[in-house]
Protein backbone atom coordinates (compact mmCIF):
# COMPACT_ATOMS: atom_id res chain seq x y z
CA UNK A 1 0.00 0.00 0.00
CA UNK A 2 0.79 3.73 -0.69
CA UNK A 3 2.85 4.89 2.43
CA UNK A 4 0.38 7.34 4.90
CA UNK A 5 2.37 10.32 6.40
CA UNK A 6 0.47 12.87 9.28
CA UNK A 7 2.59 16.33 7.88
CA UNK A 8 2.31 19.37 9.83
CA UNK A 9 3.72 22.43 8.31
CA UNK A 10 5.36 25.51 8.78
CA UNK A 11 6.93 28.61 6.93
CA UNK A 12 9.70 30.33 8.65
CA UNK A 13 10.60 33.75 7.63
CA UNK A 14 14.29 35.09 8.92
CA UNK A 15 13.74 39.14 9.75
CA UNK A 16 15.32 41.67 11.67
CA UNK A 17 12.26 41.56 14.11
CA UNK A 18 12.87 40.32 17.94
CA UNK A 19 11.60 36.93 18.97
CA UNK A 20 10.53 36.75 22.43
CA UNK A 21 8.65 33.58 22.26
CA UNK A 22 8.40 30.36 20.47
CA UNK A 23 6.16 29.99 17.49
CA UNK A 24 2.93 27.35 18.50
CA UNK A 25 2.12 25.66 15.82
CA UNK A 26 -1.38 23.98 17.31
CA UNK A 27 -0.36 20.65 15.98
CA UNK A 28 -0.47 17.56 18.19
CA UNK A 29 0.72 13.98 17.50
CA UNK A 30 -0.29 11.10 19.96
CA UNK A 31 2.45 8.64 20.94
CA UNK A 32 0.82 5.93 19.14
CA UNK A 33 1.34 7.52 15.24
CA UNK A 34 4.97 5.56 14.43
CA UNK A 35 6.63 6.31 11.51
CA UNK A 36 3.97 8.79 10.41
CA UNK A 37 4.30 11.89 11.59
CA UNK A 38 6.40 14.01 9.41
CA UNK A 39 7.09 18.15 9.81
CA UNK A 40 7.62 20.18 6.69
CA UNK A 41 9.38 23.48 7.31
CA UNK A 42 9.49 26.28 4.18
CA UNK A 43 12.85 28.90 4.91
CA UNK A 44 12.21 32.16 3.79
CA UNK A 45 14.90 35.14 4.18
CA UNK A 46 13.27 38.45 4.29
CA UNK A 47 10.20 37.33 2.71
CA UNK A 48 12.08 35.17 -0.09
CA UNK A 49 12.52 31.12 -0.23
CA UNK A 50 16.01 30.44 1.05
CA UNK A 51 18.14 28.71 -1.15
CA UNK A 52 19.48 25.52 0.75
CA UNK A 53 21.70 24.41 -1.97
CA UNK A 54 24.82 24.47 -0.02
CA UNK A 55 23.63 24.29 3.41
CA UNK A 56 23.34 21.84 6.73
CA UNK A 57 20.40 22.32 8.19
CA UNK A 58 19.85 21.61 11.61
CA UNK A 59 17.07 20.87 14.17
CA UNK A 60 17.65 20.50 17.97
CA UNK A 61 14.34 19.03 19.54
CA UNK A 62 14.35 20.49 23.32
CA UNK A 63 11.39 18.03 25.49
CA UNK A 64 9.94 20.72 28.15
CA UNK A 65 8.70 17.63 30.52
CA UNK A 66 11.97 15.61 30.22
CA UNK A 67 14.57 18.27 30.27
CA UNK A 68 16.47 16.39 27.62
CA UNK A 69 17.08 17.35 23.85
CA UNK A 70 18.85 16.52 20.82
CA UNK A 71 19.58 17.33 16.79
CA UNK A 72 18.71 16.03 13.58
CA UNK A 73 20.51 17.24 10.63
CA UNK A 74 20.22 17.12 6.96
CA UNK A 75 24.23 16.67 6.94
CA UNK A 76 23.81 13.04 7.88
CA UNK A 77 20.39 12.36 6.11
CA UNK A 78 17.64 12.59 9.07
CA UNK A 79 16.89 16.12 7.82
CA UNK A 80 15.65 15.69 4.25
CA UNK A 81 16.25 18.52 1.48
CA UNK A 82 13.00 18.37 -0.40
CA UNK A 83 13.39 21.27 -2.25
CA UNK A 84 16.58 24.05 -2.44
CA UNK A 85 15.92 26.52 -4.60
CA UNK A 86 12.02 26.76 -2.62
CA UNK A 87 13.76 26.63 0.98
CA UNK A 88 11.94 23.41 1.65
CA UNK A 89 12.95 20.79 4.33
CA UNK A 90 10.79 17.64 5.78
CA UNK A 91 11.69 15.22 8.82
CA UNK A 92 10.39 12.33 10.16
CA UNK A 93 10.03 12.36 14.10
CA UNK A 94 11.97 9.97 15.21
CA UNK A 95 10.58 6.84 17.27
CA UNK A 96 12.08 7.58 20.45
CA UNK A 97 10.10 10.88 20.64
CA UNK A 98 6.79 8.73 21.19
CA UNK A 99 8.15 7.91 24.87
CA UNK A 100 7.60 11.45 25.62
CA UNK A 101 4.52 13.46 26.26
CA UNK A 102 4.13 17.49 26.47
CA UNK A 103 5.83 20.42 24.98
CA UNK A 104 8.52 19.54 22.57
CA UNK A 105 10.71 23.13 21.06
CA UNK A 106 12.14 22.79 17.86
CA UNK A 107 15.42 25.00 17.46
CA UNK A 108 16.21 25.55 13.89
CA UNK A 109 19.89 26.36 12.36
CA UNK A 110 21.04 27.29 8.62
CA UNK A 111 24.90 26.62 8.60
CA UNK A 112 26.11 27.20 4.88
CA UNK A 113 29.43 26.12 3.59
CA UNK A 114 31.00 29.57 3.23
CA UNK A 115 31.23 29.92 7.20
CA UNK A 116 27.70 31.64 7.36
CA UNK A 117 24.59 31.19 9.80
CA UNK A 118 21.11 31.75 10.43
CA UNK A 119 19.30 31.22 13.62
CA UNK A 120 15.55 30.83 12.99
CA UNK A 121 12.74 31.45 15.41
CA UNK A 122 12.04 28.70 17.58
CA UNK A 123 8.34 26.95 17.27
CA UNK A 124 6.66 24.54 19.26
CA UNK A 125 4.37 21.06 18.97
CA UNK A 126 2.97 18.90 21.25
CA UNK A 127 2.83 15.16 22.13
CA UNK A 128 -0.13 13.36 23.62
CA UNK A 129 -0.05 9.92 25.02
CA UNK A 130 -2.43 7.88 23.09
CA UNK A 131 -5.20 5.26 24.42
CA UNK A 132 -3.48 2.34 24.05
CA UNK A 133 -0.18 3.45 25.88
CA UNK A 134 -2.21 4.56 29.02
CA UNK A 135 -3.56 1.32 28.93
CA UNK A 136 -0.81 -0.34 27.87
CA UNK A 137 0.32 -1.50 31.43
CA UNK A 138 -2.83 -2.65 32.52
CA UNK A 139 -3.21 -5.00 29.23
CA UNK A 140 0.31 -6.50 29.28
CA UNK A 141 0.05 -7.22 32.99
CA UNK A 142 -3.58 -9.07 32.15
CA UNK A 143 -1.99 -11.18 29.27
CA UNK A 144 1.21 -12.43 31.75
CA UNK A 145 -0.91 -13.09 34.14
CA UNK A 146 -3.67 -14.86 32.38
CA UNK A 147 -1.53 -16.34 29.65
CA UNK A 148 -2.69 -19.78 30.22
CA UNK A 149 -6.54 -19.07 30.37
CA UNK A 150 -5.87 -17.28 27.13
CA UNK A 151 -4.48 -20.33 25.81
CA UNK A 152 -7.70 -22.38 25.87
CA UNK A 153 -9.52 -19.66 25.39
CA UNK A 154 -7.94 -19.70 22.14
CA UNK A 155 -8.44 -23.91 21.28
CA UNK A 156 -12.28 -22.65 21.89
CA UNK A 157 -11.97 -19.63 19.65
CA UNK A 158 -10.46 -22.16 16.91
CA UNK A 159 -13.12 -24.52 17.04
CA UNK A 160 -15.21 -21.70 16.40
CA UNK A 161 -13.99 -19.56 14.01
CA UNK A 162 -10.64 -19.86 12.24
CA UNK A 163 -11.12 -15.94 11.18
CA UNK A 164 -11.38 -15.11 14.83
CA UNK A 165 -7.85 -16.72 15.84
CA UNK A 166 -6.22 -14.71 13.57
CA UNK A 167 -7.67 -11.66 14.68
CA UNK A 168 -6.89 -12.47 17.81
CA UNK A 169 -3.35 -13.19 17.34
CA UNK A 170 -2.59 -10.50 15.48
CA UNK A 171 -3.76 -8.35 18.94
CA UNK A 172 -1.78 -10.51 21.02
CA UNK A 173 0.87 -9.96 18.68
CA UNK A 174 0.61 -6.28 18.76
CA UNK A 175 0.12 -6.50 21.92
CA UNK A 176 3.60 -7.68 22.12
CA UNK A 177 5.51 -5.88 20.34
CA UNK A 178 4.16 -2.75 22.36
CA UNK A 179 5.34 -4.10 25.64
CA UNK A 180 8.49 -5.48 24.18
CA UNK A 181 9.21 -2.04 22.66
CA UNK A 182 8.40 0.18 25.90
CA UNK A 183 10.73 -2.29 27.79
CA UNK A 184 13.29 -1.43 26.02
CA UNK A 185 12.60 2.14 26.37
CA UNK A 186 12.77 2.18 30.48
CA UNK A 187 16.20 -0.57 30.16
CA UNK A 188 17.59 2.32 27.90
CA UNK A 189 16.28 5.23 30.34
CA UNK A 190 17.36 3.42 33.88
CA UNK A 191 20.74 3.15 32.01
CA UNK A 192 21.33 6.98 31.68
CA UNK A 193 22.81 8.26 35.31
CA UNK A 194 24.73 7.01 37.86
CA UNK A 195 25.68 8.10 40.84
CA UNK A 196 27.81 7.06 43.95
CA UNK A 197 27.82 7.80 48.06
CA UNK A 198 29.08 6.02 51.22
CA UNK A 199 25.81 7.37 52.90
CA UNK A 200 22.56 6.99 51.57
CA UNK A 201 20.74 8.67 54.99
CA UNK A 202 19.99 11.98 53.35
CA UNK A 203 17.15 13.33 55.01
CA UNK A 204 14.30 15.61 53.86
CA UNK A 205 15.88 18.33 52.41
CA UNK A 206 14.90 20.83 49.42
CA UNK A 207 18.30 19.96 47.09
CA UNK A 208 16.96 22.16 44.42
CA UNK A 209 18.84 25.06 45.96
CA UNK A 210 23.05 25.94 46.00
CA UNK A 211 25.27 23.62 47.56
CA UNK A 212 26.14 23.86 51.14
CA UNK A 213 29.89 24.58 51.15
CA UNK A 214 29.90 23.85 55.36
CA UNK A 215 30.25 20.37 57.26
CA UNK A 216 27.59 19.97 59.76
CA UNK A 217 27.97 22.56 62.63
CA UNK A 218 27.73 21.89 65.82
CA UNK A 219 28.31 22.67 69.67
CA UNK A 220 32.14 21.57 68.96
CA UNK A 221 31.88 24.57 66.49
CA UNK A 222 31.90 26.65 69.06
CA UNK A 223 33.97 25.84 72.42
CA UNK A 224 36.13 28.66 72.85
CA UNK A 225 35.27 32.46 73.50
CA UNK A 226 32.99 34.07 76.66
CA UNK A 227 29.73 34.92 77.04
CA UNK A 228 27.85 31.70 77.55
CA UNK A 229 27.80 27.68 77.77
CA UNK A 230 26.93 25.73 74.49
CA UNK A 231 25.71 22.45 73.79
CA UNK A 232 23.89 20.14 70.98
CA UNK A 233 20.42 20.06 71.26
CA UNK A 234 17.50 17.63 68.87
CA UNK A 235 17.48 17.93 65.14
CA UNK A 236 20.73 19.70 65.17
CA UNK A 237 20.19 22.47 66.63
CA UNK A 238 22.94 24.56 69.01
CA UNK A 239 21.65 25.32 72.22
CA UNK A 240 23.35 28.50 73.74
CA UNK A 241 23.23 29.50 77.36
CA UNK A 242 23.87 32.65 78.27
CA UNK A 243 25.14 33.52 81.68
CA UNK A 244 26.00 37.34 81.20
CA UNK A 245 29.03 37.51 82.78
CA UNK A 246 30.87 38.87 79.50
CA UNK A 247 30.30 39.90 75.78
CA UNK A 248 28.98 37.23 73.66
CA UNK A 249 31.45 35.56 71.60
CA UNK A 250 31.43 32.05 71.21
CA UNK A 251 34.26 30.29 68.60
CA UNK A 252 36.57 27.49 67.90
CA UNK A 253 39.65 27.96 65.92
CA UNK A 254 40.43 24.53 65.58
CA UNK A 255 37.78 23.30 63.97
CA UNK A 256 38.81 24.25 60.42
CA UNK A 257 36.57 24.83 57.55
CA UNK A 258 36.53 25.48 53.81
CA UNK A 259 38.05 28.39 52.13
CA UNK A 260 36.23 30.80 50.58
CA UNK A 261 38.16 31.55 46.74
CA UNK A 262 38.95 35.26 46.84
CA UNK A 263 36.90 37.45 44.60
CA UNK A 264 33.58 35.13 44.44
CA UNK A 265 30.52 35.88 45.84
CA UNK A 266 28.30 33.94 48.90
CA UNK A 267 26.02 34.09 51.07
CA UNK A 268 25.84 32.91 54.98
CA UNK A 269 22.66 32.20 56.59
CA UNK A 270 21.28 30.18 59.53
CA UNK A 271 18.24 30.25 61.81
CA UNK A 272 17.98 31.39 65.28
CA UNK A 273 15.27 31.54 68.05
CA UNK A 274 15.57 33.79 71.06
CA UNK A 275 13.90 31.94 74.14
CA UNK A 276 11.35 33.61 76.30
CA UNK A 277 12.53 35.38 78.98
CA UNK A 278 15.88 36.22 77.42
CA UNK A 279 17.51 39.64 79.28
CA UNK A 280 19.60 42.37 77.65
CA UNK A 281 19.77 43.84 73.88
CA UNK A 282 19.94 40.46 71.33
CA UNK A 283 19.59 42.99 68.41
CA UNK A 284 23.66 43.05 67.65
CA UNK A 285 23.83 39.29 67.42
CA UNK A 286 25.22 38.04 64.10
CA UNK A 287 26.83 35.01 62.73
CA UNK A 288 30.32 35.36 60.96
CA UNK A 289 32.45 33.22 58.87
CA UNK A 290 36.28 34.20 60.37
CA UNK A 291 39.38 33.49 59.18
CA UNK A 292 43.01 33.15 61.28
CA UNK A 293 45.82 35.23 60.94
CA UNK A 294 43.74 38.40 62.93
CA UNK A 295 40.11 36.94 63.07
CA UNK A 296 39.24 39.01 60.23
CA UNK A 297 35.58 38.55 59.27
CA UNK A 298 34.59 37.61 55.80
CA UNK A 299 31.20 36.78 56.09
CA UNK A 300 28.12 38.25 58.21
CA UNK A 301 24.64 37.47 58.67
CA UNK A 302 22.21 40.71 59.62
CA UNK A 303 20.70 40.71 63.12
CA UNK A 304 17.82 38.97 64.30
CA UNK A 305 14.72 40.62 65.26
CA UNK A 306 14.53 40.73 69.38
CA UNK A 307 10.66 41.35 70.05
CA UNK A 308 10.17 37.68 68.14
CA UNK A 309 10.93 35.09 70.60
CA UNK A 310 10.36 30.99 70.85
CA UNK A 311 9.96 31.12 67.07
CA UNK A 312 12.46 30.25 64.62
CA UNK A 313 13.84 33.38 62.17
CA UNK A 314 16.28 33.38 59.29
CA UNK A 315 19.65 35.64 59.45
CA UNK A 316 21.36 35.87 56.34
CA UNK A 317 24.01 37.86 54.44
CA UNK A 318 25.98 38.12 51.49
CA UNK A 319 29.43 39.77 50.44
CA UNK A 320 31.87 39.01 47.79
CA UNK A 321 35.33 37.39 49.49
CA UNK A 322 38.02 39.64 49.53
CA UNK A 323 41.66 39.20 51.00
CA UNK A 324 44.10 40.95 48.84
CA UNK A 325 46.20 41.60 51.89
CA UNK A 326 45.96 39.36 54.70
CA UNK A 327 45.61 35.79 53.33
CA UNK A 328 43.64 33.46 55.07
CA UNK A 329 45.63 30.20 56.58
CA UNK A 330 42.34 28.85 57.81
CA UNK A 331 38.62 29.69 58.75
CA UNK A 332 36.16 29.12 61.51
CA UNK A 333 32.62 30.17 62.64
CA UNK A 334 31.49 33.01 65.25
CA UNK A 335 28.26 33.61 67.37
CA UNK A 336 28.81 37.28 68.65
CA UNK A 337 27.31 40.22 70.13
CA UNK A 338 29.09 43.07 68.39
CA UNK A 339 28.17 45.57 71.13
CA UNK A 340 31.06 45.39 73.66
CA UNK A 341 29.26 46.29 76.50
CA UNK A 342 26.40 44.34 76.36
CA UNK A 343 25.90 41.36 78.75
CA UNK A 344 23.15 38.84 77.88
CA UNK A 345 21.35 35.80 80.21
CA UNK A 346 18.85 33.60 78.51
CA UNK A 347 18.74 31.11 75.88
CA UNK A 348 19.54 30.98 71.80
CA UNK A 349 19.21 28.40 69.48
CA UNK A 350 21.32 28.01 66.32
CA UNK A 351 20.28 25.44 63.60
CA UNK A 352 20.69 24.76 59.63
CA UNK A 353 24.14 26.70 58.91
CA UNK A 354 24.65 27.42 55.55
CA UNK A 355 27.16 29.05 53.63
CA UNK A 356 26.78 28.86 49.98
CA UNK A 357 27.93 30.50 46.55
CA UNK A 358 25.63 33.48 45.02
CA UNK A 359 23.91 36.42 46.75
CA UNK A 360 20.98 34.21 47.33
CA UNK A 361 20.22 32.38 50.71
CA UNK A 362 18.57 28.58 49.63
CA UNK A 363 17.29 26.21 51.70
CA UNK A 364 19.32 24.37 53.74
CA UNK A 365 20.78 21.04 52.77
CA UNK A 366 23.66 18.68 54.16
CA UNK A 367 27.39 18.93 52.35
CA UNK A 368 27.54 15.76 50.44
CA UNK A 369 31.42 16.10 49.69
CA UNK A 370 32.83 15.06 52.58
CA UNK A 371 31.76 12.56 55.47
CA UNK A 372 29.94 10.64 55.38
CA UNK A 373 28.96 10.82 52.20
CA UNK A 374 31.55 12.19 49.93
CA UNK A 375 29.74 11.57 46.29
CA UNK A 376 30.54 11.68 43.46
CA UNK A 377 28.42 11.48 39.92
CA UNK A 378 31.63 8.90 38.64
CA UNK A 379 32.95 5.71 40.34
CA UNK A 380 36.33 6.16 41.70
CA UNK A 381 39.12 6.36 40.22
CA UNK A 382 42.67 4.58 40.71
CA UNK A 383 45.02 6.47 42.53
CA UNK A 384 48.51 6.35 40.86
CA UNK A 385 50.51 8.67 44.00
CA UNK A 386 53.27 6.65 44.60
CA UNK A 387 51.83 3.87 47.40
CA UNK A 388 54.89 3.79 49.84
CA UNK A 389 54.88 7.38 50.67
CA UNK A 390 54.16 7.80 54.27
CA UNK A 391 51.81 10.49 55.63
CA UNK A 392 51.09 13.13 56.75
CA UNK A 393 54.40 14.82 55.75
CA UNK A 394 55.31 17.93 57.69
CA UNK A 395 57.93 20.16 56.31
CA UNK A 396 59.68 23.72 56.07
CA UNK A 397 61.68 23.24 53.22
CA UNK A 398 61.03 24.34 49.46
CA UNK A 399 60.37 21.51 47.92
CA UNK A 400 57.74 19.33 50.12
CA UNK A 401 56.56 16.24 48.06
CA UNK A 402 58.83 14.37 45.35
CA UNK A 403 58.06 10.77 44.67
CA UNK A 404 57.73 8.32 41.66
CA UNK A 405 54.38 7.65 40.63
CA UNK A 406 53.14 3.83 40.30
CA UNK A 407 53.51 4.88 35.97
CA UNK A 408 55.03 7.24 34.36
CA UNK A 409 53.01 10.07 32.87
CA UNK A 410 51.77 9.95 29.45
CA UNK A 411 51.92 13.28 27.09
CA UNK A 412 48.44 14.81 26.84
CA UNK A 413 47.25 12.74 29.13
CA UNK A 414 44.70 14.90 31.64
CA UNK A 415 45.15 13.93 35.29
CA UNK A 416 43.96 15.53 37.99
CA UNK A 417 45.75 15.85 41.44
CA UNK A 418 44.22 16.44 44.80
CA UNK A 419 45.95 17.53 48.28
CA UNK A 420 44.87 17.55 51.71
CA UNK A 421 47.13 20.07 53.75
CA UNK A 422 48.17 22.94 55.12
CA UNK A 423 50.44 26.14 54.50
CA UNK A 424 51.38 29.48 55.26
CA UNK A 425 48.21 31.69 53.69
CA UNK A 426 50.97 33.49 51.24
CA UNK A 427 52.52 30.13 49.83
CA UNK A 428 50.94 28.32 46.87
CA UNK A 429 51.28 24.38 46.59
CA UNK A 430 53.62 24.38 43.13
CA UNK A 431 53.48 21.30 40.97
CA UNK A 432 56.43 20.03 38.58
CA UNK A 433 56.58 17.26 36.59
CA UNK A 434 59.49 14.97 35.58
CA UNK A 435 63.10 14.60 37.16
CA UNK A 436 65.92 17.06 37.88
CA UNK A 437 67.47 16.98 34.22
CA UNK A 438 63.86 18.30 32.93
CA UNK A 439 61.42 19.99 35.84
CA UNK A 440 58.31 21.21 34.20
CA UNK A 441 56.04 23.61 35.89
CA UNK A 442 52.64 22.65 35.98
CA UNK A 443 50.82 25.29 37.80
CA UNK A 444 49.76 26.64 41.04
CA UNK A 445 47.12 24.06 43.01
CA UNK A 446 43.58 26.25 43.74
CA UNK A 447 41.79 25.89 46.79
CA UNK A 448 38.55 23.33 46.87
CA UNK A 449 35.22 24.90 47.98
CA UNK A 450 33.36 22.65 50.04
CA UNK A 451 36.03 20.63 51.42
CA UNK A 452 38.64 21.79 54.58
CA UNK A 453 42.22 22.20 53.47
CA UNK A 454 41.69 20.83 50.10
CA UNK A 455 43.83 22.27 47.01
CA UNK A 456 43.29 20.46 43.34
CA UNK A 457 44.87 21.08 40.12
CA UNK A 458 44.18 19.41 36.62
CA UNK A 459 47.32 19.46 33.88
CA UNK A 460 47.67 17.75 30.95
CA UNK A 461 51.82 17.05 30.67
CA UNK A 462 53.00 17.95 26.86
CA UNK A 463 55.93 15.74 24.88
CA UNK A 464 58.01 19.16 25.68
CA UNK A 465 57.29 18.46 29.49
CA UNK A 466 58.37 14.76 29.39
CA UNK A 467 61.33 15.04 26.98
CA UNK A 468 64.84 14.50 28.58
CA UNK A 469 63.53 13.86 31.32
CA UNK A 470 65.96 10.89 33.50
CA UNK A 471 62.61 10.33 35.34
CA UNK A 472 59.23 10.86 33.79
CA UNK A 473 57.13 9.46 36.34
CA UNK A 474 58.22 11.95 38.87
CA UNK A 475 55.63 14.52 40.94
CA UNK A 476 57.21 17.40 42.98
CA UNK A 477 55.44 19.70 44.80
CA UNK A 478 57.48 23.16 46.28
CA UNK A 479 55.81 25.55 48.72
CA UNK A 480 56.23 29.04 46.15
CA UNK A 481 57.43 31.31 46.59
CA UNK A 482 60.85 30.25 48.10
CA UNK A 483 62.01 33.40 49.97
CA UNK A 484 58.75 33.56 52.33
CA UNK A 485 58.52 29.72 53.14
CA UNK A 486 57.48 28.29 56.25
CA UNK A 487 55.40 25.32 57.64
CA UNK A 488 53.61 23.00 55.23
CA UNK A 489 51.92 19.62 55.46
CA UNK A 490 50.25 17.62 53.16
CA UNK A 491 48.39 14.78 55.10
CA UNK A 492 46.71 12.66 51.66
CA UNK A 493 47.24 13.05 48.27
CA UNK A 494 45.68 11.52 45.19
CA UNK A 495 46.48 11.62 41.30
CA UNK A 496 44.14 10.47 38.97
CA UNK A 497 43.41 10.07 35.29
CA UNK A 498 40.84 12.51 33.85
CA UNK A 499 39.59 15.65 34.51
CA UNK A 500 37.36 14.83 37.29
CA UNK A 501 38.05 14.22 40.70
CA UNK A 502 37.01 11.11 42.94
CA UNK A 503 37.62 11.00 46.77
CA UNK A 504 41.17 9.47 48.28
CA UNK A 505 38.67 6.54 49.32
CA UNK A 506 38.78 2.70 48.97
CA UNK A 507 35.28 1.82 47.77
CA UNK A 508 32.27 2.85 47.80
CA UNK A 509 29.33 1.80 49.74
CA UNK A 510 26.18 2.81 47.75
CA UNK A 511 25.42 3.47 43.98
CA UNK A 512 22.20 4.92 42.77
CA UNK A 513 20.56 4.92 39.10
CA UNK A 514 18.45 7.77 37.93
CA UNK A 515 16.92 9.14 35.05
CA UNK A 516 17.99 12.25 34.96
CA UNK A 517 21.67 14.20 35.01
CA UNK A 518 20.46 15.31 38.84
CA UNK A 519 22.47 16.92 41.89
CA UNK A 520 19.52 15.88 44.03
CA UNK A 521 20.43 12.34 45.89
CA UNK A 522 16.47 11.43 46.44
CA UNK A 523 16.56 11.31 42.33
CA UNK A 524 18.24 8.22 42.28
CA UNK A 525 16.99 4.44 43.16
CA UNK A 526 20.24 3.57 45.74
CA UNK A 527 21.74 0.05 46.10
CA UNK A 528 24.64 -1.48 47.54
CA UNK A 529 27.90 -1.86 45.02
CA UNK A 530 29.32 -5.23 44.53
CA UNK A 531 32.86 -3.92 45.13
CA UNK A 532 31.14 -3.35 48.90
CA UNK A 533 29.90 -6.28 49.51
CA UNK A 534 32.75 -8.29 47.93
CA UNK A 535 34.91 -6.39 50.64
CA UNK A 536 32.93 -7.51 53.20
CA UNK A 537 33.07 -11.28 52.23
CA UNK A 538 36.80 -10.80 52.15
CA UNK A 539 36.89 -9.77 55.46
Amino acid sequence: MEELYITSEITLNKTTDERVSPIPTNTEFFTYDQHVAKKVINFQLEGEPLDLSETNVILGFYFVNADCSFLLESADGSVAIEDAKQGKVSVMLPNYMYAYSGQVLVYVYVEFHNGQSLDYPVFSTQFQESWIDQKLDEMASFYVKRFEDLREAVKEVIDKSNEQLFQLQQKVEKIEDKVNETNQKIGELGKLKKMYSNSIDFGNYDYSGNANLLPKITAAHFTSGNGATVEDGPDGEIIFILDGSAQLTKFNTSMRLPALQNGKRYTISAEIMLHEGIEGDASNIRLTTNYLPGGQVMLATDRPTPTSTNSWQTIKGTQIATYATTLPQQWYVVLQDVTASSRIKGKISLRNIKVEEGSIATPYQPNLLVEPYQMSKISLNENLANKEQNFPISSRQYLVYSAEMIEPFIADQTYTLTLKGTKLGPQSFRVYTTGPNSTSNIGDMEIVEGVADTWRLAFTPSEVNLNGSVSPSTLQIYQFPQATMGQATIESLKIEKGDIATPNISEYKYFGEGLKDSSNPNDYSWDVTPEYINERISD
